[in-house]
């Protein structure tokens, strides 16, 4: 499963800044340290800052935190911060031009397929995505 960019991009700023020892670091900062795009970056930080996930202190010595605790930040938090419902397989969120409404018989089982995937998301916080690492294989 891939996640978009900004999905991508925004979890590996708030993992930096999560891993940061001053609990505080600017978008160059985060830039430079994740080998990210500083302008999309800067869009995506005042979009977690508009979801309360971040908060900013401006200044010299200023930079981003995260607004509340990793542990109540969610994947779910995150991706809806940055208006990513790639993932999202409802029919409200997909509905093209060859949708075929109410009539479709698709529609209850993705709405359930959306629901169940909703609650997943949710239940990965900031802080166990960050703590969790992928175990090292033993050289044999």
């Amino acid at each position: 499963m891939a996640v978009n960019a900004s999905t991508e991009y925004a979890l590996r700023a708030l993992i930096e800044i999560y891993s940061s020892k001053s609990g505080l670091i600017s978008a160059q900062q985060l830039c430079d340290q994740q080998k990210l795009p500083k302008k999309f970056v800067e869009q995506l930080l005042t979009s977690l800052r508009n979801a309360d996930i971040l908060q900013s202190t401006p200044g010299a010595r200023g930079g981003y935190s995260l607004a509340r605790p990793a542990d109540e930040i969610t994947f779910l938090d995150v991706m809806l911060a940055v208006d990513d419902n790639s993932l999202d397989p409802s029919c409200t969120a997909n509905k093209g031009e060859h949708c075929l409404g109410s009539d479709c018989r698709l529609t209850h089982f993705l709405d359930e397929l959306s629901a169940r995937q909703q609650k997943l998301f949710d239940s990965y916080t900031l802080k166990k995505i960050a703590t969790t690492r992928k175990p090292r294989r033993s050289a044999q």
